[in-house]
């Protein structure tokens, strides 16, 4: 195979998968400064990112989610109702939906 036709097909190949991973980052929360100048995200019902994690949070019951789990309590000390948390925050919830018990698993 000619060189060009080698360098075309890596510049595609790379092109394409340089597509790829773009598409696969998701919408990010907005964020504020807050006191003291702490990062808070702006949490609303429904579906929450940041730093590439999502949960879905339910204020009508005051639960969250992550998908492909059933819903659960924030962690302690968590106040989702307020409408922000810090990075931290974010990330503990987070953990505490993924250790959720997956949707088709039985409470045994």
């Amino acid at each position: 195979m000619p060189l060009s036709r080698m360098r075309f097909r890596g510049a595609l190949i790379l092109g394409l998968s340089g597509f790829t991973l773009a598409a696969c980052e998701v919408q990010q929360n907005a964020t504020t400064v807050g006191p003291g100048g702490v990062t808070e995200i702006q949490v609303t019902s429904g579906l929450n990112c940041y730093d590439n994690k999502c949960f879905k949070y339910d204020p009508s019951n005051g639960t969250i989610s992550v998908t492909g789990r059933r819903d659960v309590a924030p962690p302690p000390g968590v106040s989702l109702a307020s409408g922000s948390i810090t990075p931290s925050e974010f990330s503990a919830t987070f953990q505490k939906g993924m250790m959720a018990q997956t949707l088709g698993q039985r409470n045994d």
